[in-house]
């Protein structure tokens, strides 16, 4: 389960703010307050998720807690939204990637490997609006696609 600070950043992106300073700027909220809660240093009170549940339309409780109901969040995370979140996601695609074909292999051409890692998770972004599934959903295709993915981003010798 994904901590408070965590969702707390997805959801500002996933809502078109790339910046948290651009996020504080547009809603009036102190930046330096917010960047804390963000990067977990200091804990989220009921509330501070309550006024940032209301700038993100989100749910208080599952910024606080991860809960979903039928009027809950991650709704709010659509195909277009989560492709918002590809800068936070593409690492996750490498990782996969990189577990199924070795981290240290020499012949692995970097710049393929980005661009591979930004194509299974366009497609899996495209397939699902349920961000918890995406992770697991990436280890899941990567393995199940290991030969053509070495194929596409293994150097020709």
């Amino acid at each position: 389960m994904q901590e408070p600070h965590i969702r707390l950043k997805t959801a500002r992106i996933a809502k078109g703010f790339r910046r948290a300073k651009d996020f504080t700027e547009e809603n009036e909220l102190n930046y330096n307050t917010y960047i804390a809660h963000e990067s977990g240093k200091l804990p989220l009170s009921h509330k501070a998720a309550k006024v940032y549940a209301k700038h993100l339309n989100i749910s208080e409780s599952w910024l606080l807690y991860g809960e979903v109901s039928d009027d809950s969040s991650p709704s709010e995370f659509t195909p277009l939204r989560l492709k918002a979140l590809e800068p936070l996601l593409l690492p996750f695609s490498v990782e996969a990637i990189l577990k199924v074909v070795g981290r240290h292999n020499p012949d692995v051409d970097y710049k393929k490997l980005i661009d591979c890692g930004r194509n299974i998770l366009s497609e899996i972004i495209a397939k699902t609006d349920d961000i918890n599934k995406i992770k697991d959903l990436l280890i899941t295709v990567t393995t199940l696609h290991k030969t053509e993915i070495e194929k596409s981003i293994l150097k020709k010798g």
